[in-house]
């Protein structure tokens, strides 16, 4: 079992797999106009260990973060929702 923390309220999350006991799993990519987005591309020399925690999210092919239900709930209304029926249409919903 693994403990994630919610992204707003900080309220302890458990993780079995890829179950998260009361709350949802966010998985982010960075846009255009980040001012993150040139450390995509950097080509980091530096050990890991020596690179910020920034240089390592940007790094990473995978960034996670978690929310608790009663977060996910309050704040659904700031959430952009898409329906995804093809490569080629994105519906927001």
């Amino acid at each position: 079992m693994e403990i994630a923390i919610c992204l707003k309220c900080e309220k302890e999350l458990r993780i079995e797999g890829s179950t998260v006991h009361e709350g949802v799993i966010l998985d982010m990519s960075s846009g255009y106009g980040s001012r993150f987005d040139e450390l995509d591309a950097w080509n980091f020399e530096k050990e890991t260990s020596d690179l910020t925690r920034i240089e390592k999210a940007m790094l990473a092919q995978l960034r996670r973060a978690f929310l608790c239900d009663d977060c996910f709930e309050k704040h659904i209304d700031k959430f952009k929702l898409y329906r995804i029926e093809s490569t080629s249409t994105v519906e927001e919903i």
